[in-house]
């Protein structure tokens, strides 16, 4: 597990304070239920971007009681391996969500901005989003597909990988306005079919494309 707390990185090309002002938080609103934001807050109300992964495996020790029980144990484990991620990304815009969300839900000019992203396209109609990611420490451009509605107000918007190398991948994006500013919650937690990307790199390129990108977004939005 690795967590970014650098505001500015180099860009290759995609969360510590502890707070007690939780009593502040508004009814309801997302922050409740992230227990690592409640202890960042501070962290995020000075305009840094909490960006957090988690990758691992679902390994099981093999008990030795053959050699060919062995092998065959290992082969269907080998078939059967899961990898499993945990999310967050998390900012606090200057503005509302009023005047932040016109500049940010754009999704299909992400790539003239985020330089990670080398093609972005959205369907209004079907809902579809595709972003072709180019990171150099991945083995090749990854394309993820999802259904996304256009984020135009306040809300929790659920999202949902389709196909690629983590099927069925799901989250949500929660918008809510905190103290007149415009508060960006994405989170995801999933379990599914081993990939071929080493779980660090995969943290590293979650960690590192998120928090560069909503840096970028963040600045292409202030008044």
């Amino acid at each position: 597990m690795i967590t970014t707390f650098i505001s500015n990185i180099p860009v290759i090309i995609i969360f510590v304070l502890i707070s007690t002002a939780e009593a502040a938080l508004p009814e309801g609103n997302s922050l409740n239920n992230h227990a690592l934001l409640k202890k960042h807050l501070s962290y995020i109300e000075q305009g840094n971007i909490l960006s957090y992964a988690n990758v691992s495996d679902n390994s099981n020790s093999i008990i030795p009681l053959s050699i060919s029980k062995i092998f065959k144990k290992s082969q269907d484990e080998k078939a059967q391996a899961q990898q499993k991620i945990e999310f967050l990304v998390s900012g606090l815009h200057k503005s509302s969500c009023q005047q932040a969300l016109p500049h940010m839900n754009k999704y299909e000019d992400y790539q003239k901005y985020i330089g990670v992203i080398s093609e972005s396209y959205y369907n209004q109609q079907n809902k579809n989003l595709v972003f072709l990611f180019d990171f150099k420490l991945l083995p090749y451009q990854l394309m993820l597909q999802m259904q996304l509605d256009r984020i135009t107000k306040s809300g929790n918007y659920p999202y949902i990988l389709k196909g690629g190398i983590f099927p069925d991948l799901g989250g949500v994006i929660n918008v809510s306005e905190y103290n007149k500013r415009c508060l960006f919650i994405v989170s995801a937690n999933w379990q599914g079919p081993k990939s071929n990307i080493p779980n660090f790199i995969l943290e590293l390129f979650l960690e590192t494309v998120a928090k560069i990108s909503l840096e970028k977004l963040f600045r292409i939005s202030a008044p």
